[in-house]
């Protein structure tokens, strides 16, 4: 497994920054390039440490403090805020390990197209950020953060798909893998509305419920229970696996 950390150290950001995956055009590249551009106000200064240990690329981006000594505490109340912006470019090579884990606290996680489609499992963790994903094909992807949106468009999955956030929607466009056999798709949203699309992808069984909004399912073959808060069924003849919940939010599918 690689994993990669990225940590903002002594943050009080306006904007943090993202983290951008993509895909190396190389079919020789074997390594993962990873590199950070940041961006600080005029008086701030900060520095870019990096700590490479079992498989794991830890990255600290620290911002020292304009105010020094018994002062130090008035940068707090410093106007305008101080902001710390940070671009950090992960490349990934066209062969990747079974396992890659991104994880960060307080950073946008933006996936682009990769040409060549992954077999292997990617976890992007975030904080406190968005996650958008641009036609990124893969076998297992999880997209997990506490205080942000996911969005975007999944050009191909084919075991697992998992998509968590707290406090933010989920509106994704999911193509399933002609060549799945038992995709399993997992959507957990706490404080808002799931969107899904699929596209005439996928075949399988589905259960979506919320607490206290509605539940719409487009283009179902079967339908088991229709409530407004809860509706299960089977959409084709394979043996796929959907489950969106969400507390306070709708839920619209397009199979």
């Amino acid at each position: 497994m690689l994993m990669f950390v990225v940590n903002l150290v002594k943050r009080i950001l306006t904007k943090t920054g993202q983290i951008y995956v993509t895909q190396s055009n190389s079919t020789s590249d074997t390594n993962v390039s990873v590199s950070v551009r940041v961006v600080a106000t005029k008086d701030e200064t900060t520095s870019i440490k990096e700590e490479n240990a079992d498989s794991t690329k830890k990255i600290f981006l620290e911002r020292a403090d304009t105010f020094k000594g018994s002062l130090a505490w008035i940068g707090y109340f410093s106007l305008p805020p101080r902001c710390v912006l940070a671009k950090v470019e992960v490349v990934l090579p066209q062969t990747i390990p079974s396992v890659i884990t991104i994880d960060t606290d307080v950073n946008d996680i933006v996936f682009y197209a990769n040409p060549v489609p992954y077999s292997s499992q990617i976890i992007a963790k975030t904080v406190n950020g968005e996650i958008d994903v641009n036609n990124f094909a893969v076998g297992s992807l999880t997209l997990n953060t506490n205080n942000g949106g996911i969005t975007g468009s999944v050009s191909e999955i084919v075991n697992e798909l998992i998509a968590i956030t707290n406090n933010g929607g989920i509106q994704l466009n999911v193509s399933i893998s002609s060549n799945a056999t038992n995709p399993k798709i997992e959507i957990t949203n706490s404080l808002s509305d799931i969107q899904l699309n699929f596209n005439s992808s996928f075949s399988g069984s589905y259960d979506a419920k919320t607490d206290y909004g509605k539940v719409n399912i487009d283009n179902p073959s079967t339908v088991a229970i229709s409530e407004d808060k809860k509706k299960t069924g089977k959409v084709g003849d394979k043996n796929g696996t959907l489950n969106a919940n969400t507390k306070n939010g709708n839920i619209n599918i397009n199979f």
